[in-house]
């Protein structure tokens, strides 16, 4: 009977670690199957590209392996001088087998391989050298999204880039100096009426001598009216600074408001980073206060010239009047 119990304890610890391998080897052929189902998953529904001035998206259908393809390539891009990117679309045509493919697009072939959820092309730089582009697995969804951001963008790089030149080469509406020229203009005339004045005082014939007062005077009243608006805080409101700086922070906002959908390892080079939107608003502040304060000093002056100018007509057609000028 004990040979016996013994027996059965071993039998019983022999048949536990049976079993116990067993399983093991269950879970392992399971884990075996599973990865070779991820390595052979559905690639992605498209690729795309996303370099500092365009975005490009290609996608395309196989009817069965080693058969021909055939797809659509997308493009937006940033154009100089315009707040707009374009955007264009073209069919593509090619072979995918093995993880090579070949597209032509246009006219032009692309070959390159597929990498997990890249697409690495190959290319010729404009410096001549040959290298790699990479594009990354997205949705025609994730495009549509990462357009939306990069016309944002867009419109935003192009309010900075005005709002740069403005800084750098004010146009008149915006240009301090062009203020001061005016105020200097109306105190010369203030001054060459002074002069006449006082010669008109100082003659023996005061009536014959007042012809080129009379040419001088009375000014338009445009001479002493620096701009069509009635206070300096109207007046910069109406500027290209003061417009471009509105323009601005309402691309800025925009531009803030969109999303970026989640493509692993995507790079967003044409994304505007806060930093230097700070800057740049910050340089056409400096623009904007300076103008300010010269637009407040300019009117004071322009209102007390245009007084002056008054009181000078008033001093003469009282010396006309006392020598009974006609």
């Amino acid at each position: 009977m004990r040979r016996h119990a013994s027996f059965n304890a071993r039998f019983n610890h022999v048949t536990w670690w049976a079993a116990a391998l067993n399983t093991l080897l269950v879970f392992g052929v399971l884990w075996l199957v599973l990865s070779d189902c991820g390595a052979g998953s559905s690639p992605p529904p498209g690729y795309v590209l996303s370099q500092a001035s365009s975005l490009e998206y290609l996608s395309w259908t196989q009817g069965s392996p080693g058969s021909a393809i055939t797809g659509q390539w997308s493009q937006v891009a940033k154009v100089s001088f315009s707040r707009d990117p374009v955007s264009e679309s073209l069919g593509l045509v090619g072979t995918l087998s093995n993880q090579q493919v070949s597209l032509t697009i246009g006219g032009t072939t692309l070959t390159g391989t597929l990498q997990g959820n890249t697409l690495q092309v190959s290319v010729t730089f404009a410096s001549g050298h040959l290298g790699t582009q990479t594009w990354y697995g997205a949705s025609q969804a994730d495009y549509n999204t990462l357009v939306t951001a990069f016309t944002a963008n867009t419109h935003l790089s192009f309010a900075l880039a005005n709002l740069a030149f403005t800084v750098a080469h004010p146009p008149i509406d915006s240009d301090a100096q062009s203020y001061d020229n005016s105020v200097q203009t109306a105190r010369k005339l203030d001054q060459n009426l002074q002069t006449q004045e006082e010669r008109i005082s100082a003659s023996q014939d005061p009536c014959a001598s007042t012809g080129i007062f009379d040419q001088l005077y009375p000014p338009g009243d445009a001479l002493y009216r620096l701009t069509p608006y009635a206070t300096p805080e109207e007046a910069i409101s109406h500027t290209t600074i003061a417009e471009q700086l509105v323009q601005v922070r309402a691309d800025w906002q925009a531009a803030r408001a969109t999303t970026l959908p989640s493509v692993p390892g995507l790079p967003l080079p044409w994304v505007i980073p806060a930093s230097s939107e700070a800057r740049g608003e910050q340089q056409g502040m400096s623009l904007y206060r300076t103008l300010l304060a010269t637009l407040r000093n300019d009117y004071t002056k322009m209102a007390a010239l245009k007084q002056q100018a008054q009181q000078i007509g008033q001093q003469v057609a009282q010396i006309k009047r006392a020598h009974g000028c006609s």
